[in-house]
């Protein structure tokens, strides 16, 4: 099933809950595996409502691939006004993970 930009995930914690599109998740799980993210379960677990348990230790791992593709962005010569959003939207999302797993539905 390929995923498109309406349908919305939840990342649901005990007391946070995320919600995203299931396209824009899938885009960020992939870009965080070039920034080094190791998954603990295959890639395509991740991408839907399966509701797939994320444990703690993958979270954090997770939260390491988003900080490192916010300090690329960072660094690199795009215009800083243009990836403000993103880069706050991948702080949000590392801060969310490093707090600990998730379920994903």
């Amino acid at each position: 099933m390929q995923p498109d930009s309406e349908t919305q995930l939840r990342l649901k914690q005990q007391d946070a809950t995320l919600v995203i599109s299931s396209l824009a998740w899938r885009e960020l799980l992939e870009a965080a595996q070039t920034y080094g993210w190791e998954s603990e379960h295959p890639p395509a677990c991740y991408w839907g409502d399966v509701g797939l348990s994320v444990t703690d230790s993958d979270a954090r791992r997770l939260a390491t691939g988003f900080e490192a593709m916010g300090d690329h962005l960072v660094d690199s010569e795009r215009d800083p006004e243009e990836i403000a959003e993103f880069i706050s939207t991948l702080g949000e999302l590392a801060i969310f993970c490093r707090t600990g797993g998730f379920r994903v539905c």
